[in-house]
């Protein structure tokens, strides 16, 4: 049977999220360049057609990347609940893992690892058996608990520039990288903090967050939330990639931004899905906004769910029971389940 994670390994998951590797199990190496892409394609995708399928699922949510810090969405799956436990399923509703793990289903940020350990937990031959009939079908497969490392960009109050930081074991900072901005759109959500270290030999620590989180483009100019001129404080950020307009967390909700700062809807927005890896069985609530994936992200409010455009506007108003989004397939929820539906244009 799996070995449980410890407290301290736990802890670290929330920076790097994968679990810690068995003793008795080599642990595969480190390959960010092999992470999957999760920048948007250019140009919407065709939707898939309403069809008569329907889904008795209780929630369909993104699955959230965690190659990057904050977290960001993969295309092409989802994670989703039946009675209080959670599976994977591709976009087109072909379910790959049976809803069994006590918390939501997440992809590392080492190849395509789907973080998923079911209860009853599996035996090591179970695991490996399922891993590798996901591997067959071209589906990733489950992540045995390894090192990685996440990407995130800092500003450093001290020196007055961006920093590109490395969660990694030891944490520290890299230079700026050109393959960074190309791959997060050229336009980074940026903390501001005061970074320490004890001597030149060690790595950097990071401090508490010191004021409202902003954006830097490449030309190195800043962009700080607005709203008709008059600024705001950001809490959390979240990523533009391509996209016309990110997710910011203002006044304990949340709000989407466009390219010049100014915010494009109102702070009146909940999070839809779990931004980190969480090693409790208990924290399944939703922690963050999703960025827009081929122009659209889904968005709830108050309860109830609609799918935002990039203009700001709702194309489908928050009146829905659920709304499910990652890029390509558009399912909405009704009275008997899930559907498919075509993808709305905003006007």
């Amino acid at each position: 049977m799996r070995r449980r994670l410890s407290s301290v390994l736990a802890a670290a998951l929330l920076l790097a999220g994968c679990g810690a590797a068995d003793p008795a199990r080599p642990a595969p190496t480190p390959s960010p360049s092999a992470a999957p892409e999760p920048v948007p394609t250019e140009e919407p995708a065709p939707t898939a057609a309403p069809g008569a399928l329907t889904l008795d699922y209780d929630e369909i949510r993104p699955v959230a990347y965690l190659g990057s810090l904050p977290a960001s969405q993969l295309s092409g799956y989802f994670t989703v609940s039946r009675d209080g436990r959670w599976g994977l399923m591709r976009a087109d509703g072909t379910e790959l893992l049976a809803c069994a793990s006590p918390v939501p289903i997440s992809c590392c940020g080492v190849g395509q690892h789907w973080i998923y350990w079911p209860q009853p937990a599996l035996g090591w031959d179970a695991f490996d058996a399922l891993s590798a009939e996901l591997e067959a079908a071209g589906d990733g497969s489950l992540c045995p608990g390894h090192g990685m490392t996440a990407d995130s960009f800092l500003y450093d109050l001290d020196a007055g520039q961006i920093v590109y930081y490395r969660y990694t074991a030891p944490s520290d900072i890299y230079p700026m990288e050109e393959n960074a901005w190309q791959k997060y759109g050229g336009l980074l959500p940026v903390c501001p903090v005061h970074l320490t270290r004890e001597s030149e030999e060690d790595p950097w620590s990071v401090g508490e967050r010191q004021g409202s989180w902003f954006y830097i483009g490449q030309d190195g100019e800043a962009v700080r939330p607005n709203r008709d001129g008059e600024a705001v404080e950001a809490v959390a950020a979240g990523w533009f990639y391509r996209e016309a307009l990110a997710p910011v967390k203002v006044d304990g909700r949340w709000a989407y931004l466009d390219r010049s700062g100014r915010l494009a809807t109102e702070a009146v927005y909940d999070p839809v899905y779990r931004g980190n890896y969480s090693a409790s069985e208990t924290e399944t609530a939703p922690t963050q906004a999703a960025c827009l994936q081929n122009g659209y992200a889904a968005v709830s409010r108050d309860g109830r769910w609609g799918l935002l455009a990039a203009d700001g506007a709702e194309v489908i108003p928050c009146e829905q029971p659920g709304v499910a989004w990652e890029g390509t397939t558009l399912w909405v929820k009704s009275e008997d389940g899930w559907r498919k539906q075509e993808l709305p244009r905003s006007s």
